[in-house]
């Protein structure tokens, strides 16, 4: 099977005992299924969950106390997974991952430090494959890559499948709002040393929204990226909303109470 990564490099995945074909001498040559994977971004954990392949990660670029995946969490327990560097989108430790001898490194470009980064890893030797699925700006495009992945672990069905059904949900769900009576209004946001930042109206936030049949208070706000405004524009827009999600994690923000004391101007707001 032929396969194109993020930064354009033809795979050729091989099934083990049989044969490369000639005429692909360019190309990469992986064995498949692999067997042991470094990943330096929690979404490809995500992606891999569905497959049943989480067991072959032997490396990640993320902390064990910033994961929510309970398969990558056991993992560090049990000391088949090593921290490889990356947190925070810093550098990977380069010897580290050399010294586990993965199959295949999965990493992100499209910063210009994360493009140094892949090619360091390529110049040492890493079979190094480029899943780019934060630039995407439909939830279904980045969910997408799941089929990349798979390809890599002969599951190209699984993912098919899972992928289908996913569509078929929301689709479902779609269906029952559109039944309802009232839109569900929604606030996306985060706040950092008084600013507030939202995902405008063409970015993947506000499509996803949108899927789940709510009203993003802000997709008049042009383009796909984010937009930064004061707490008090934040206030006057979303103070009738029904629902806010707040764009973070721990250990960035750890409760309501957080928010709300880094924010006193949000004490009385009706969905805190």
């Amino acid at each position: 099977q032929k396969v194109t990564d993020g930064e354009n490099q033809i795979f050729l995945l091989v099934p083990k005992g049989k044969k490369a074909p000639t005429g692909y001498e360019n190309a990469i040559h992986v064995s498949v299924p692999v067997d042991s994977a470094v990943i330096l971004s929690a979404t490809f954990g995500a992606l891999m969950r569905p497959l049943e392949v989480l067991d072959s990660v032997v490396g990640s670029g993320t902390l064990e106390n910033e994961l929510f995946i309970e398969e990558l969490k056991q993992g560090y327990a049990s000391g088949r997974i090593k921290y490889v560097g990356g947190g925070t989108m810093g550098a990977p430790d380069f010897e580290a991952i050399q010294l586990l001898k993965p199959d295949i490194v999965f990493c992100s470009t499209g910063y210009p430090d994360w493009l140094e980064y892949y090619n360091k890893m390529k110049s040492v030797g890493l079979n190094v494959a480029v899943c780019n699925d934060y630039l995407e700006n439909d939830p279904l495009a980045r969910l997408e890559w799941i089929k990349f992945i798979a390809a890599f672990y002969e599951k190209d069905a699984t993912a098919n499948t899972y992928f289908d059904g996913v569509v078929k949900k929301i689709d479902d769900i779609r269906t029952q709002t559109m039944l309802s009576s009232q839109y569900a209004t929604v606030l996306w946001a985060s706040i950092f040393m008084g600013t507030c930042y939202v995902s405008n109206g063409d970015s993947y936030v506000a499509k996803m929204i949108d899927m789940a049949g709510g009203e993003y208070i802000f997709k008049d706000l042009p383009g796909s990226g984010t937009s930064s405004i004061s707490i008090e524009e934040l206030y006057a827009r979303g103070n009738n909303c029904h629902v806010f999600i707040y764009a973070s994690t721990p250990p960035y923000i750890n409760s309501i109470k957080e928010i709300v004391d880094n924010n006193p101007v949000l004490v009385d707001f009706p969905t805190i």
